[in-house]
């Protein structure tokens, strides 16, 4: 969104405007957007978010089940 980008948003535009247009090096771009991509919390860790969120679904349900074992039954 417009109002979190900041000046680690800037930087990573103009550093990505540069590299397309052959004036710094591919790498600086890229360790410009990464550094924004952290500060935004937005930074890609490797995982698969699909498999990520499914993961967590199943803990939860699982969690869920586990705590209705253990209430007392009335």
């Amino acid at each position: 969104p417009a109002a979190s980008r900041g000046e680690s948003h800037a930087r990573a535009l103009r550093a990505c405007e540069a590299a397309r247009a052959g004036e710094i090096d591919l790498d600086k771009a890229r360790q410009a957007f990464l550094i924004f991509a952290r500060k935004a919390g937005i930074e890609w860790t490797g995982a698969d978010p699909v498999a990520v969120l499914r993961e967590a679904k199943i803990r939860r349900n699982r969690a869920r089940e586990s705590r209705a074992l253990q209430r007392p039954a009335h």
